[in-house]
């Protein structure tokens, strides 16, 4: 059994396309049923969907809750949702509650909780800001 794995030189939206496809094809030579994307905008969720289209493959998108860069707004594109409405996608927008408890105290007394600093790591490999 051979498998190809593709590595990039950086990280960034400049591999999004062709993270997409190969996930993609991987679905569908898996037979996967669902496939469940990250979007902060609705534009990565409206390229999985599309790759996947008449696949038979269910494209579920998970976006930044309310208020995460900004009081009272929501970062998801408006249009975006319509458009993966229309697809059949399914648009989920949850908060943080665990990890928000977490940061609640270590803002108030100090000290990092251990979800913080997974999420540095995590961000720090992959390289999010």
């Amino acid at each position: 059994m051979n498998r190809e794995i593709t590595y990039f030189e950086k990280p960034g939206a400049t591999n999004t396309d062709e993270t997409v496809k190969a996930a993609a094809n991987r679905a569908i030579e898996l037979g996967v049923k669902h496939i469940v994307v990250a979007s902060t905008t609705g534009s990565t969720g409206i390229k999985v969907a599309k790759a996947t289209e008449g696949t038979g493959i269910k494209t579920i998108v998970v976006t930044l809750h309310y208020g995460a860069k900004e009081d009272g707004k929501w970062q998801f594109n408006e249009k975006n949702l319509e458009t993966l409405q229309d697809m059949g996608a399914t648009v989920f927008t949850q908060t943080h509650a665990l990890s928000g408890v977490e940061r609640s105290f270590s803002g108030k007394l100090g000290g990092t909780s251990r979800a913080e600093t997974i999420a540095a790591v995590i961000k720090s490999l992959f390289g999010i800001k």
